[in-house]
């Protein structure tokens, strides 16, 4: 079934197409196989042809910020498209998670300190109002006592670290559907030898050079 599926998304590259644009207009499961689409048909078709799939994938989500006027939900989402597409063009020519793993951080660090240094206060404050509002939330419906909800200073160290938790999250995420697509790659083609990519993939001196870069930069924007 995986097969037939496979090679109705490869036959034309409108059917990919229309895939992940039906799937992006539901969330969860469905939203998820959009991007493992844009994914699958980029490792086996190239980047011009998983640009094509990730551009119709995308719409759904450009028209739901349109109507709900939810721009950043948008902005998020439409990131998730464009960093599996990325990735997957640093996978198909690399065939190497230890580079595809080097890349990403290299990129995210990077994203992160530049984006995080002039909006680090909006940012810190906008997750403050948001964790106490939902911990007033629980306290109103009874679900936490008054005594057992989040202090100020809790409330504050949560603040703090919620991006980081937020994109290392959103990168496991990510690397679990190229993942998944890589798998579904090599059902295609046994020359892809999935299982001993994966038990190859190491992380550098490069990355520890990274890791600590990234550390030092968010000290220094902290």
């Amino acid at each position: 079934m995986l097969g037939r599926f496979a090679n109705f998304l490869l036959k034309r590259s409108r059917n990919a197409a229309l895939v992940a644009f039906f799937c992006s207009i539901f969330p969860g499961f469905l939203g998820t196989l959009s991007l493992i689409v844009v994914a699958f048909v980029t490792l086996r078709g190239g980047a011009k042809e998983g640009f094509f799939v990730l551009s119709w994938g995308v719409l759904p989500l450009l028209a739901h910020s349109f109507v709900d006027q939810s721009y950043l939900v948008f902005i998020v989402e439409g990131a998730a498209f464009v960093l599996t597409w990325g990735m997957s063009v640093v996978l198909r020519r690399s065939s190497s998670w230890s580079v595809f793993i080097t890349v990403i951080l290299f990129f995210v660090s990077i994203a992160v300190i530049l984006f995080s240094y002039p909006f680090h206060v909006s940012l810190e404050q906008w997750w403050v109002v948001h964790i106490s509002d939902y911990m007033q939330i629980i306290v109103d419906e009874g679900i936490l006592p008054n005594d057992g909800a989040l202090s100020t200073l809790q409330i504050d160290f949560l603040a703090q670290i919620a991006i980081g938790v937020e994109v290392l999250l959103a990168l496991l995420a990510i690397y679990f559907k190229l993942a998944l697509a890589r798998w579904w790659e090599s059902k295609l083609d046994k020359r892809i030898l999935f299982k001993k990519e994966m038990l190859n993939a190491r992380l550098g001196y490069f990355c520890l050079i990274l890791s600590i870069f990234f550390s030092c930069g968010c000290d220094f924007i902290a």
